[in-house]
């Protein structure tokens, strides 16, 4: 650092010549500087060379510039302003700012409040201010950055690029600009927006107010009540934790929530009820589509008051599954699971992944919309129905006439599907030819509808 060629003390400067609301520029030279502030409204500039700014009572701002400079602001409050085609890695005590080429400058840091940092050019940046405990206004320009707040509020703006941005403690802005950004705000009551692209947006464990944006994004709340706009774009969003309000805006916005809970759901509201009894309930608007998964308790999903689109899983327990007024998809899962298409004018699906995932009560199966196109379908997936004693195995598409049978009835070569007419029971049978070998019940179907292999209602995808 010594010796300074430079020596600049804005005492010289008549303080009674400037208004004190008016910043006072003070810049140094190519060389090593020392510069001191007095009181009132400072900006300091090292510019190049290895300075020492030191400042006054007042409001200062520091700017080091190339070098490796001393910043001294324990005497009023300070800001720190750097920018630069840098990553930077920001703390109490230094900055340190890297090309990524093999140049580093280190300033060491006393006493900063606020750090502005602006990452320019079309590198990929890294901007840490994790261990930084005052607040930040953070920028980048292009590239694929990772922007990690400090402890505590942050204002980011990301840049044209894939970025990922990470708030960190206190109450963030943040704003992903363009690009497919990741955007998490953590700690705090944060307030997201994704701009143009298709985002991920995190809340965390604040009160935070999280919109999308322009595209097709996602969108989790977290904890605490939350405010969730979808914006622009076909949006997935999810309230988690908490009162939520969540309008999807425009476009074809899908609800998505999932856990050991009972849910209700109809168009204007999610009523969420865990197994100790406690209830919240999110407020929906402009939601066309949902996805509800319980986990491994027996919930009740009940969608039976909501017109758009459903998918329904149960997973682990004996679930009760309610389809809506919409087209429906339904999985139960390991257990025997209760599973109502809900409305007749609609087409439902009742998906099936594994053979051992059968047994579950199909209370409403509908083949009376055959001819109209809204007729339900069982469909299961060819890879969890596998044949066995050398039986051929199910083919993707239509089921073939000859492998929807009766109880007698012979299936040949391959494997294929029996069913009781007169009990609504359907087995898979995986070793195919006569006989009750290698059956297992799929669906006991509560009002034996009749079945057809041709007519569609059996598919394998």
């Amino acid at each position: 650092m010594f010796p300074f060629t430079n020596f600049i003390n804005d005492d010289w400067i008549d303080g009674d010549l400037f208004d004190t609301d008016i910043v006072t520029p003070i810049t140094g030279t190519s060389g090593n500087d020392l510069i001191l502030s007095d009181a009132g409204l400072n900006e300091m500039q090292g510019l190049e060379g290895d300075d020492l700014l030191i400042g006054g009572p007042g409001t200062n701002t520091f700017i080091g510039g190339e070098g490796n400079d001393v910043l001294n602001g324990l005497s009023g409050y300070s800001i720190l302003e750097e920018s630069g085609d840098y990553s930077f890695t920001l703390s109490d005590s230094q900055l340190i700012a890297d090309d990524g080429s093999g140049t580093v400058y280190t300033d060491l840091l006393f006493g900063m409040d606020e750090a502005d940092l602006h990452a320019t050019g079309t590198g990929d940046h890294t901007i840490d201010a994790t261990a930084f405990s005052g607040t930040t206004i953070i920028n980048v320009d292009d590239g694929n950055n990772t922007i990690l707040g400090s402890q505590q509020r942050d204002n980011i703006l990301g840049g044209i690029g894939n970025d990922t941005v990470e708030g960190n403690g206190g109450d963030d802005a943040i704003t992903g600009f363009d690009g497919n950004d990741l955007l998490k705000g953590n700690a705090g009551a944060d307030s997201i927006n994704g701009g143009d692209g298709d985002d991920t947006l995190r809340g965390g464990a604040g009160k935070d107010t999280l919109s999308g944006g322009n595209d097709n994004d996602s969108i989790f709340g977290g904890g605490k009540d939350d405010a969730i706009l979808g914006g622009l774009g076909d949006d997935t969003l999810s309230g988690g934790i908490g009162e939520d309000f969540i309008d999807g805006e425009f476009g074809t916005d899908t609800l998505s929530e999932s856990g050991d809970f009972d849910f209700v759901l109809t168009d204007t509201s999610l009523t969420t009820t865990d197994s100790a009894g406690n209830v919240e309930v999110d407020t929906l608007v402009d939601i066309e589509d949902a996805i509800l998964e319980g986990g491994i308790g027996s919930n009740t999903i009940d969608a039976s008051g909501f017109s758009g689109t459903t998918t329904l899983q149960g997973k682990a327990g004996a679930d009760t599954l309610i389809g809506g007024i919409g087209n429906d998809v339904i999985v139960g899962g390991a257990l025997v699971d209760t599973l109502t298409s809900g409305s007749l004018a609609d087409q439902d699906i009742f998906l099936y992944n594994m053979s051992s995932h059968g047994g579950d009560v199909i209370t409403d199966f509908d083949t009376f919309g055959l001819f109209f196109g809204n007729e339900d379908m069982i469909h299961v997936q060819a890879s969890g129905f596998a044949p066995t004693g050398g039986a051929a195995a199910l083919s993707i598409g239509v089921l073939a006439s000859n492998l929807l049978v009766d109880m007698a009835g012979n299936l040949g070569a391959s494997s294929g599907f029996r069913y009781n007419a007169a009990t609504g029971a359907l087995f898979y049978d995986s070793d195919g030819g006569t006989g009750a070998t290698g059956t297992s019940l799929l669906a006991a179907l509560s009002n034996t509808p009749t079945l057809a292999a041709l007519d569609g209602n059996i598919q394998v995808v």
